[in-house]
């Protein structure tokens, strides 16, 4: 997948919507499910012809906290600054939405764990690569004094 959105979830990583997913965020038509945690869901979506990470907050965890959504308006503004080396870029948000809401570009692979499981530890100096390459986007993270929360 090249980042250009086309038929379905076939080799996305997504699962079908559930019965009580929404299936659009803003202007964001969703395709599937991508994963959920703690703080919110995230969903495959197209966003102007590409495919897209949508991020929503859970409304139990936003709710009328004006110190958590004030924090959320910060990040996003933030994520529109940082360099695209840093993070998938932004591509549209919505801080002052119930709940608020973010798609950045869709980067399809696998995790780590799941590279290790398929292929045996990682050979040192790919091991590296990773570590410096990831390092760098932190920095520029940290930079901006913000918090990467899905390392």
């Amino acid at each position: 997948m090249n980042g250009e959105a086309g038929s379905g979830l076939t080799g996305s990583g997504a699962e079908p919507l559930e019965d009580d997913d929404p299936r659009r965020i803003g202007p964001v038509p969703l395709l599937g499910r991508l994963g959920a945690g703690g703080m919110g869901r995230v969903y495959l979506g197209v966003h102007e012809g590409r495919y897209a990470a949508v991020k929503q907050v859970l409304p139990s965890v936003a709710g009328e906290d004006k110190e958590f959504l004030r924090r959320f308006g910060h990040e996003l503004a933030n994520l529109a600054r940082l360099p695209a080396e840093a993070t998938a870029p932004l591509l549209v948000g919505d801080g002052q939405a119930r709940p608020p809401w973010f798609a950045t570009a869709y980067v399809p692979g696998i995790t780590l764990r799941e590279a290790v499981d398929l292929h045996g530890p990682l050979p040192a100096r790919a091991l590296w690569l990773v570590l410096r390459e990831a390092a760098r986007g932190l920095a520029a993270v940290h930079a901006l004094d913000m918090v990467h929360r899905d390392l």
